[in-house]
């Protein structure tokens, strides 16, 4: 991306920066260009599989998952502080 391009899409973001912001986010984006073509070299080759987390660890930790029997609704009430309409009543979350 050369400076013209950058000039162009800030005008049309109707945004504007100083020279040399321009200059520093022309090195800047010239890092991450480099940086998505590795990226993109990397997911060509078919050998890599993609990975659910980064680390490989053993998550041993973790209680195996057991089914229960639920609670009722009045036993979820009965500790309730405010309710109405049998349901459990909360401030408002903005």
């Amino acid at each position: 991306m050369n400076e013209e391009q950058i000039i162009k899409l800030l005008k049309k973001l109707s945004f504007s920066l100083p020279i040399e912001q321009i200059n520093l986010f022309k090195s800047e984006f010239e890092i991450l260009q480099k940086h998505l073509e590795t990226l993109n070299n990397l997911a060509k080759d078919k050998e890599i599989e993609p990975l659910v987390f980064p680390l490989e660890i053993e998550t041993s930790s973790m209680r195996e998952d057991v089914p229960t029997k639920p609670l009722s609704q009045e036993e979820v009430l009965k500790n309730a502080s405010n309710k109405e309409a049998g349901q459990i009543k909360i401030p408002k979350v903005l």
